[in-house]
């Protein structure tokens, strides 16, 4: 249905090219909303790469069905055709390894709403043949699609949102998203499990780029840990944030991409937008967990204690400035060398949210649960709630997990 109207438009081409090209183009555009949503990327070589691997399927093809048929009467027939099939067939997979590697090859978006993708389909409706519009239809549906798409995204950014915390599931990591209601997104670590490979599979850009977002004000690392920093490169690479803060004598090592480097320190207090900020309560430089940066983030009257992997001791220091808060992300996942009687006691949390994968090194360690129960603080886990939402206004506040796993009561 595209393919007549891209064919009429590259008119100039020769008509092998032009038939080819028409092909290529009115698939990927048929299949953008589907491409976006299921891989949030779209390709930029795959209309060049389509053009010279088609082919040489259609010669794959004719010398693998010459290789069967000649392989029945007589199989030493069949060795030259054999022969040149493999050797195609890995040049192609070559060819294509070559291209993803480009810098250029992919374009990596976020997802589509729904209502984005009913626009384009109808919009791609209008101007193909089965539209059967006149010049000035097409241009009427498409000026149409664009004041809605326009009146749409101008609603979404009007309308009011509150904050946003989200503590992602990333097995025995951690990694937090902070949405403050002037839409600016902020992550709180970015790390992945042991062994994970987070340029092939980044769980946190998978989530960023499904919700939206394309660009991150900050990063805070509260210590350098791999399961807090693994991904740092890839977000840097694909988000841009404008700064990472680290505590003093933290992040040597760290290729930013440009992202300005922040050093804080306790009392720092740091404006996030939207009316929230995270207050700096612990910072001190050191070796692993010592390394501890720990804040609250603020909104209204709603509080959230950031503790990282911090121990006892970080706790202890950090007591005489942390004051109430609502929530407490429970420092370590949930070990027992963290989330002290003495930190609960002082900021009585009603909630607290740990992030572990509930096999390695035991955690959330039992006493840690046992502390928590004690004290009737409700508890949330990714291992067993999936990522954990907390939305918070000025007067209240609800957290919920958004994927309950199996064998989860």
């Amino acid at each position: 249905l595209l393919q007549r109207p891209i064919t009429g438009a590259l008119k100039r081409l020769p008509r092998l090219v032009r038939e080819s090209v028409a092909v290529c183009l009115a698939a990927q555009m048929g299949m953008l909303p589907v491409m976006i949503t299921a891989f949030n990327s779209v390709s930029v070589v795959s209309v060049l790469a389509n053009l010279v691997f088609i082919p040489l399927f259609a010669v794959m093809v004719a010398a693998g069905w010459a290789g069967m048929l000649l392989y029945a009467v007589w199989p030493v027939l069949a060795l030259p055709f054999a022969f040149v099939c493999t050797r195609l067939m890995q040049g192609v997979l070559f060819c294509v390894r070559a291209l993803a590697e480009l810098p250029f090859a992919a374009y990596n978006t976020v997802s589509w709403p729904l209502w984005l993708g009913v626009l384009w389909t109808v919009l791609l409706w209008a101007v193909s043949a089965a539209g059967g519009l006149a010049r000035e239809g097409k241009l009427r549906v498409a000026a149409t699609a664009g004041l809605c798409a326009a009146l749409l995204l101008l609603g979404g950014l009007i309308l009011p949102e509150r904050l946003k915390v989200v503590m992602l599931d990333v097995g025995q990591a951690e990694s937090i998203v902070i949405r403050t209601p002037d839409r600016r997104t902020y992550l709180v670590d970015c790390g992945a499990p042991f062994g994970a490979a987070p340029y092939e599979d980044s769980a946190v850009t998978a989530y960023l780029l499904k919700n939206g977002v394309d660009r991150l004000e900050g990063v805070f690392i509260t210590h350098a840990d791999a399961d807090h920093t693994a991904e740092l490169d890839v977000v840097t690479q694909v988000f841009r944030p404008r700064w990472v803060a680290f505590s003093e004598g933290v992040g040597q090592g760290f290729d930013l991409r440009g992202a300005q480097k922040e050093t804080v320190s306790s009392g720092d207090r740091l404006e996030l937008g939207g009316g929230a900020d995270a207050r700096v309560v612990y910072a001190s430089g050191g070796v692993g967990n010592e390394a501890a940066l720990l804040f609250v983030l603020e909104y209204g009257d709603f509080s959230m204690l950031f503790t990282g992997d911090a121990g006892t001791a970080e706790e202890q220091s950090a007591l005489q400035s942390v004051g109430q808060a609502d929530v407490l992300k429970a420092g370590h996942h949930g070990s027992g060398t963290s989330t002290s009687a003495a930190l609960l006691d002082a900021i009585k949390p009603a909630v607290a949210v740990i992030s572990a994968d509930g096999k390695a090194y035991g955690l959330p360690d039992a006493d840690v649960l046992r502390r928590l129960a004690a004290r009737g603080i409700d508890v949330y886990r990714t291992d067993r709630d999936g990522c954990i939402e907390t939305v918070a206004d000025k007067g209240s506040f609800t957290v919920r997990g958004l994927g309950q796993k199996e064998g989860n009561d």
